[in-house]
């Protein structure tokens, strides 16, 4: 007698080749969702600690401090003679460490 069809052992195992197949794609999606949160939150801290540096160099600033912003909390220090080395940190609340740069105070030209 000749029987055509699928039997239960043929589902279950083509049920479970599925299944692990899904949990992958799940998996992978959900690490690269977690692996663009950090590198947004890098990128995000790179460029406020640089257009920070840049903009208080620029002005002549000098001085330590700290401020709060809604992404986390920026600390530096920028000492006022030329050639000195100054640092910004921004510690993002996404990052498991802080971001940190640091500069040097140019020497002006008059």
């Amino acid at each position: 007698m000749k029987r055509s069809g699928v039997s239960i052992v043929e589902l279950l195992v083509a049920v479970v080749i599925v299944s692990v197949g899904v949990a992958g794609v799940a998996s992978l999606t959900a690490t690269a969702a977690r692996t663009l949160v950090h590198a947004r939150a890098l990128d995000e801290a790179h460029v406020l600690l640089r257009n920070f540096a840049d903009s208080v160099v620029a002005e002549g600033g000098h001085g330590a401090g700290v401020a709060e912003l809604p992404s986390g909390d920026l600390a530096w220090s920028i000492p006022r003679a030329p050639g000195a080395r100054g640092w910004a940190r921004f510690e993002h609340v996404a990052l498991p460490a802080p971001v940190q740069i640091e500069f040097t105070i140019a020497a002006t030209v008059r």
